[in-house]
């Protein structure tokens, strides 16, 4: 539904100061993962 209406998908991670450094590391490999198949991430 998104694509036909030509709606932009994003994808923001929030309350990102209560990560663990390990965690942040983490969702860094999320976020890229998203970011390298079309998707923007905040």
């Amino acid at each position: 539904i998104m694509e036909y209406n030509k709606i932009t998908p994003i994808i923001c991670f929030t309350k990102l100061d209560l990560l663990t450094k390990k965690e942040k590391e983490q969702l860094k490999k999320i976020s890229q993962y998203y970011q390298k198949i079309g998707y923007i991430t905040l």
